[in-house]
This record gives C-alpha cells, sequence and structure tokens, in this order.
C-alpha cells in the first residue's frame, strides 16, 4: 500500500475490526494471490472475528498491491464502509499555509504535507538498525531539528539523504508526513534541501530542547531498576483533589495528590508529596517531571507490577508545560503495556519441536512416544498428533540476565509479533531470522522462568 492507502486504513482501523469479517476475504484474497499460505493461517488464527480483521489489515499494510484487491472484497460485503475507504487523504486539508513548526505541531492527527519548511539541524545520531518489513535490515537515522518557534523530531529513512543533516546546517524539507506524536518522517519521497539561509534559534527553544533530552518515554520506565530517578513527561489525563496523608514513617500528615500521566507510549501514576502536591495541576494539563523517584507495588498471584513515580528527593520537581504532542483524554484500561516488563532478548538457543495434544485444556501438551496425550489420554496416529516447541532464551531485564523458556503458545506469539512465520516446524529458517534481529526488545509476563506471554515492542 501507498501511504495515503495506509492512512485511510489507519483512519478507519476501528471501524473495520468491528464491521466486517476476516474469513471469507482473506480466502478469496489467498485464491488471487494477495496473500500467502501462512498470511492466510495467521488470519484465521484469530481467536476472534476482531482479531482475524486485526490481523489481516496488518498483514495488508505490508503488500504492495493489496488495497485494490482488498476493496473489491469489502465491496461485497459491505458496500456500505466503501464511501470512507476511497476518500481521496488530500495534503491540501490545511487551512492554512505551514511555513513554522510551531504551526505544524498544531495540526490534527498524521498528515502528508506538501509545506516547505526551513529548519536548522540541532543533533543527529549515528545510523541506527532497524528491521523493515519489506527490506529486511536497514538504518536509519534520529534528527532534531529547530527554527525560531519550535522543535521537532525527525525520522529518517531514506539512507541517501543521511548526508544532508549535519548538526548547524540549515536545511529546507518538503513532502514529508507528520505523525500524530508530532515527529517527522523523511522518506524515499521526501526533499531534503541543503541551505544557506539563516535559521536563528531562541534560547527558550533551546531550553525546551535541554528538558526534553532529560525526558524518556514512559514504556521505557519498566526497564530503569526501582529507586532509580526517571524524568518523564505526558499530558495528565486524571488529578486526583489534594488531600491530606500521613506519612506512615513520621506520622506526619502531609499535602498528597495523585495523577495520571499518559504521553504516546502509554501511562502511569504519579504521587505528588508536599509541595508538589499544590502545584496548580488538573486534567489537561501537560506535565514534565524530573528527577522523580520510581517506585513499584506488585499485584498479589500476578508477575505485573504497577508503577508509580514519585517525587522522594529533593532533586524531585514538576512543571506544566506546552503540549508537546497529540495525546487522546481517555485512558485505555486495556492498554497494559506500561505495567509490563521490557528486557532484550540478547541470546536465543535452538528451537526445540515435538508431537503434542490438539485438545485446547491441554495447551498442547507433549504426547508420549505411544502419541498419547498423558492429560486426556487422547490417542494420536503420527499424521494426526499436532507440533508443539520449546526455546530457551537470555533476557536482559533490569541489570540483570536471566534465563528464560518459552513455549508454543508464547513463541508463535513472539513470531507473529515479528512478521515471522509462527510454524514451529521450520525451525533452522525462524531461528536464523531471529539471531539476526538480536537484540529484540519486547514487553513480557513471566511466572517463574516461563514467558507467559510476549510481543516486540
Amino acid at each position: 500500500m501507498n501511504p495515503d492507502q495506509r492512512l485511510i486504513i489507519q483512519r478507519n482501523y476501528s471501524l473495520l475490526t468491528e464491521e466486517i469479517l476476516a474469513g471469507e476475504i482473506a480466502d478469496n484474497l489467498f485464491s488471487n494471490n494477495v496473500i500467502n499460505h501462512d498470511d492466510l493461517q495467521r488470519v484465521h488464527a484469530g481467536e476472534t472475528d476482531k482479531d482475524q480483521v486485526g490481523r489481516l489489515l496488518n498483514i495488508l499494510l505490508c503488500k504492495k498491491g493489496a488495497y485494490e484487491p482488498f476493496l473489491k472484497e469489502v465491496q461485497l460485503q459491505r458496500p456500505d464502509l466503501i464511501t470512507k475507504l476511497t476518500y481521496k487523504v488530500t495534503e491540501g486539508t490545511l487551512e492554512k499555509d505551514v511555513k513554522t513548526l510551531a504551526e505544524l505541531k498544531e495540526l490534527q492527527g498524521e498528515q502528508i504535507l506538501k509545506t516547505v519548511l526551513t529548519v536548522k539541524v540541532l543533533k543527529v545520531s549515528v545510523p541506527m538498525p532497524y528491521t523493515s518489513k519489506d527490506k529486511g535490515m536497514s538504518q536509519k537515522l534520529e534528527v532534531l531539528i529547530a527554527d525560531s518557534d519550535a522543535y521537532a523530531d525527525v525520522h529518517v529513512y531514506d539512507m541517501k539523504k543521511f548526508s544532508h543533516f549535519k548538526v548547524d546546517e540549515v536545511i529546507i524539507l518538503s513532502d514529508i508526513v507528520k505523525r500524530t506524536d508530532g515527529s517527522l518522517v523523511v522518506t524515499k519521497v521526501s526533499n531534503v534541501f541543503t541551505s544557506k539561509e539563516t535559521v536563528t534559534v531562541p534560547e527558550r527553544v533551546l531550553e525546551l530542547v535541554r528538558k526534553k533530552a532529560d525526558c524518556i518515554p514512559i514504556l521505557n520506565v519498566s526497564s530503569i531498576p526501582v529507586q532509580s530517578a526517571v524524568s518523564v513527561r505526558g499530558k495528565v489525563t486524571h488529578a486526583s483533589s489534594p488531600t491530606l496523608k500521613r506519612v506512615r514513617y513520621t506520622g506526619e500528615e502531609v499535602p498528597f495528590k495523585r495523577l495520571k500521566v499518559k504521553d504516546t507510549s502509554g501511562s502511569l501514576n504519579v504521587a505528588l508529596w508536599r509541595d508538589c502536591a499544590s502545584t496548580p495541576i488538573e486534567n489537561g494539563s501537560y506535565v514534565a517531571l524530573h528527577n522523580f523517584t520510581k517506585i513499584q507495588t506488585n499485584v498479589s498471584d500476578t508477575s505485573t507490577t504497577l508503577q508509580t513515580l514519585s517525587n522522594n528527593s529533593s532533586q524531585a520537581k514538576i512543571e506544566i508545560i506546552p503540549p508537546f504532542a497529540e495525546i487522546s483524554d481517555d485512558d485505555d484500561n486495556h492498554d497494559d503495556s506500561v505495567s509490563l516488563p521490557i528486557g532484550n532478548i540478547i541470546g536465543i538457543d535452538d528451537l526445540f519441536t515435538y508431537r503434542c495434544c490438539l485438545i485446547p485444556k491441554c495447551f498442547k501438551k507433549k504426547v508420549g512416544p505411544d502419541l498419547q496425550c498423558p492429560t486426556c489420554r487422547e490417542q494420536y496416529t503420527v499424521e494426526s498428533a499436532g507440533y508443539g516447541g520449546r526455546l530457551k532464551l537470555v533476557m536482559k531485564h533490569e541489570n540483570k540476565n536471566p534465563i528464560f523458556t518459552l513455549f508454543t503458545e508464547s513463541i508463535q506469539q513472539l513470531l507473529e509479533s515479528l512478521n515471522l512465520c509462527t510454524d514451529v516446524r521450520k525451525t533452522d529458517e525462524t531461528i536464523e531470522k531471529l539471531k539476526a534481529m538480536l537484540p529484540i526488545r519486547v514487553k513480557f509476563t513471566f511466572k517463574s522462568d516461563k514467558i507467559t506471554t510476549i510481543s516486540k515492542f
């Protein structure tokens, strides 16, 4: 799909997952060679209709020439949805000609922009590896730019344009993508021009850049050890009324306020004590938390933890800042990614496969040498028994390197999140692809040394 088509799917993603049935559409697309057999199996592996549609859309978003065949299938099944999927995504939806980064940040949603921006390059990362669904392993640049009004992050995915991005140089950008988080994307169709124009970045913008550098995405708080100092920024989606709370160790009653702060990666709880609790913060405020201490509470009988930042140290500071990204007010109760542990897979053993029971309640239990399930006593033949897998890996997590074991379901969760074939019988091919991706950053849950859920993030 081209960028316009992907944007249409993105804007209608929730509608499509609720209104269409993916099974028949996937079957027809497979018959017409739009998707392959592995894709078809991934779609039908979805437990609910909504899950199947989501899997199908995620596959099609990465397929060239898939949009028109998909539209034909939707036309047959739900012709009333076609008008929403055939409107033209226009770059000209802007009410005014955007000439500054501040004006660009005021735009709602994702935009494909023809506008011309003259900016100064403040920071350039080294080329960073990433996995492209179309090209496999590739490289990108992370760049920070600014003008006289604001700053913005830029993700450069076209390696031929890397040479244009040099610190303190002025460049002109056009045909770029503005994401919902306010960052910009430079692709092959973007234009980057070296310029001798002068761009003066005022001190107030440079100060905002310095404060931003101290802050990390909320999602990354999971990978930081407890009692560490953390700086984040985000939008307040819930602010309690100030109250008095008794300090456990001294018995003193001090002002206390609780917040829920959200950025584009996730959300977490914040506990404000004493003077910080008197800060005039309300729902919808944008805040920056500097040098807050990470604490966490274990949820009984689970491996999940609730993360909280608290102003425990004298260096902790909270300030109200201008909006920096489009962040929704709703707090999705189903998005628990910020409470899941985050780690890096740094080592992978060979994938061991075995014959297993297919009865759901047995969770792909390994069958005995006689091909009988030891749990439900179901008798199989060589042709009818299923295939299961076991995989050991080393996970760098909270400054430790524990060894975890994955079984069939969690193996398939990981492979699916990495867009790899989930057939555990293809051991050699799968393992080689996994090893080529190391290190792999994931979010996961576990019990003892066994991974229960896992996916790339």
